[in-house]
């Protein structure tokens, strides 16, 4: 008996657990920018969608997930310029770009907000990993959704990345502009 009645706290201590951590599906929106020696450029990418994983522990929220795009999808509207940011990025051999996010604490943000705050998540371009201090502005948390906006600057260099030129002439930028907006939604089980 009481073996059964150890078994049945500990199903119900794991039961507490696992409701605990609530899922999330995430979208995100993209839009990069840079200059060049011609004139400046801008593009946009769509992530898949992804799942978010929020832990309620302790009174607090703390989501983790992994956000990816398609090199290959990038676009500028222009298929040259195009071509060579996918050239850049060896495309081929490295197709994906990642962010993950890990330990984003949803409970130091306010309900509505404009005022931005600072968020660290690491980027992985071409198996180089760099942690950045992301801008986090216009969020919006509800019971069912969590919206913001992330923006940050990269430079090409530190992912030993060389801006690509068209005909020798024209040059890009070392910085780029990442501006990415997210929306989460809630999963209902």
């Amino acid at each position: 008996m009481k073996s059964l009645t150890l078994f049945a706290l500990f199903i119900m201590a794991l039961t507490t657990h696992l409701s605990a951590n609530e899922l999330y599906t995430g979208t995100c929106e993209i839009k990069f920018s840079g200059t060049s020696s011609l004139r400046d450029f801008s593009g946009h990418v769509t992530s898949p969608s992804f799942k978010v994983i929020v832990d309620k522990k302790n009174g607090e929220l703390v989501a983790n997930w992994d956000t990816v795009v398609s090199v290959k999808k990038m676009n500028t509207s222009n298929s040259l310029q195009d071509s060579k940011m996918y050239e850049m990025f060896d495309y081929l051999k490295h197709p994906l770009i990642k962010g993950n996010f890990t330990r984003f604490n949803l409970s130091k943000l306010p309900k509505h907000s404009k005022k931005p705050i600072t968020f660290p998540f690491t980027i992985t371009i071409m198996k180089k990993k760099k942690v950045i201090d992301a801008t986090i502005t216009d969020w919006k948390v509800t019971d069912s959704k969590i919206t913001f906006t992330l923006k940050f600057p990269i430079l090409l260099s530190d992912f030993k990345l060389k801006p690509p030129s068209l005909f020798g002439m024209v040059k890009v930028g070392n910085e780029v502009t990442i501006k990415s907006k997210f929306k989460l939604i809630k999963q209902h089980s």
